[in-house]
């Protein structure tokens, strides 16, 4: 391709060929040009002008803090580089039911390319019954795939005090998901944070502002590409 792209320069310029090789200065500041050239023809060709949607709870949404601090801003941020847009539709509170209720209409409004699921920590410290909270997830990621999107499921944990079969069964639903829908997948987002109390707020559940890099860098890690 890069020849064909050089060759269509210099198409129909056979006596400013002739002028390069009695002039090798000349020929030496084409040739930077040339090159120049083909790095912004190839710069183009890597943009990605695709969307990334974020439907989740108090977590994705930045509870407690600046918009600025969140790992959802900073991962906004990282995407826009690569010509990427990034729509977070997270709201604190969220429970997967309420994801379900919401989903339809942002993938009709922001038509992404990829949908990060950041649902089921309310569902699971509120109690909620699991095969309810799976077959939510499942829904959600069916409608993301009917509007033609991939989806990257972040899986949480709970607490040990909800007993241990609760606990693991909740954590295993997220893998289940993911394997049943064929989408990318976090095992647990708040990796290396979530048993630290210095990584959180007063409030013991959501994470402060010295863990949002962190946050950021373990969701970038498993962050399927958008580019087409």
């Amino acid at each position: 391709m890069s020849m064909n792209f050089l060759a269509s320069l210099l198409n129909g310029r056979p006596l400013l060929i002739k002028r390069f090789l009695f002039f090798p200065g000349q020929a030496i500041v084409a040739l930077m040009f040339c090159v120049a050239l083909l790095a912004t023809h190839y710069s183009h060709a890597q943009e990605c002008n695709s969307k990334v949607l974020l439907l989740g709870d108090s977590i994705g949404a930045g509870y407690g803090l600046a918009t600025s601090e969140s790992w959802a801003a900073m991962l906004a941020k990282e995407l826009s580089q690569g010509d990427v847009d990034f729509v977070n539709a997270s709201v604190s509170g969220e429970t997967s039911a309420g994801g379900l209720r919401r989903v339809e209409q942002l993938l009709k409004e922001h038509k992404p390319d990829l949908l990060i699921v950041e649902l089921g920590g309310n569902d699971g410290l509120r109690g909620y019954p699991l095969k309810r909270l799976q077959q939510n997830l499942l829904d959600i990621i069916d409608k993301a795939t009917k509007a033609g999107s991939n989806s990257y499921v972040l899986g949480m944990r709970i607490p040990p005090n909800y007993g241990p079969v609760y606990t693991r069964r909740f954590h295993e639903l997220f893998a289940q998901v993911a394997n049943k829908t064929d989408s990318a997948y976090l095992p647990f987002l708040l990796e290396g944070i979530g048993d630290k109390m210095e990584f959180m707020q007063a409030d013991g559940i959501h994470p402060n502002a010295d863990a949002q890099a962190t946050i950021f860098q373990t969701v970038k890690e498993k962050l399927p590409s958008v580019c087409h």
